[in-house]
């Protein structure tokens, strides 16, 4: 029954069915009554449950609650007891789980490795033409821009996202140590959005960088098969890293939601914010 200091309402909770108290009136009669008691008192005082054979219910498993008893000279002599049980059902143990803010991260550390490999089987720079390097080196630099941009709603991550902007520059600066090292390109990208998505513990200024992000992300580029293999590789170059930067801002957001006290102050906040995610990320 929930009931509530100066509330006049209040609303019951079904707590399923509890132990039901049986009682079991016995006899132990006879010349040698007096030692057929003591080894029922014995098997009543033993730890633990034990079987009784119920003259009408049949076989069963019970747990002594506690007993009484009588003797008595008629008929020869004979003990009367009074015996009070429950049923002892079947013993459960308490299962360990993963908290869902453990499950979160667990996700989000398999979600980035999964990224991190696709984007190493399809992003390409390594004998290509100059352009195609000039192209994922401008392109690098416009996401860096974005998650400047992104950063700057919270003025504290200005000069991180700076300095952010000077990592990424010296990493692009040289295409054929960019082109050996694809994970490093997104190692970094994952580093700035850290700092970027870290500067505030508010579920809704969260969101709106990752909304904010999300917007520069939609550009897709067409894979057009007429198109020279360079063409081509460049459009792939693209598309993998703009939607492995999404799904990085993605799982950074999932990290951070997932260290706030109480993210979301409602379950539609909460449904909102994972459909926009789902939409975002297929596109």
């Amino acid at each position: 029954m929930h009931q509530y200091l100066n509330q006049s309402q209040h609303w019951a909770e079904d707590m399923g069915q509890t132990a039901a108290n049986e009682r079991l009136q016995m006899f132990v009669i006879g010349a040698d009554y007096d030692l057929q008691r003591e080894k029922l008192f014995a098997a009543l005082n033993s730890p633990g449950a034990g079987k009784l054979i119920h003259p009408y219910l049949g076989s069963m498993y019970i747990q002594v609650k506690d007993f009484s008893w009588t003797i008595s000279t008629r008929k020869g002599g004979y003990c009367q007891i009074d015996l009070n049980y429950v049923r002892a059902g079947k013993r459960q143990y308490p299962i360990a789980k993963l908290t869902s803010k453990h499950q979160l991260e667990q996700s989000c550390d398999s979600s980035k490795a999964a990224v991190m490999k696709d984007f190493e089987a399809v992003f390409k720079l390594q004998r290509q033409a100059q352009f195609v390097q000039d192209a994922a080196t401008s392109q690098l630099n416009q996401l860096t821009t974005a998650i400047r941009a992104t950063g700057e709603q919270v003025q504290a991550v200005v000069q991180a996202a700076g300095n952010a902007v000077q990592t990424l520059t010296s990493t692009v600066q040289s295409a054929a140590e960019l082109a050996q090292t694809p994970a490093r390109i997104l190692k970094t990208l994952d580093d700035q959005l850290y700092q970027a998505f870290q500067t505030t513990d508010n579920i809704d200024d969260l969101f709106s960088q990752y909304q904010q992000f999300s917007g520069e992300l939609t550009t897709v580029a067409v894979v057009n098969k007429t198109d020279t293999p360079s063409r081509q590789q460049l459009a792939v170059n693209q598309n993998a890293l703009n939607q492995s930067t999404q799904a990085l801002a993605c799982i950074r957001m999932a990290l951070n939601i997932s260290q706030l006290q109480t993210p979301f102050s409602t379950y539609s906040q909460a449904i909102a914010v994972r459909d926009f995610c789902l939409i975002s990320w297929i596109r």
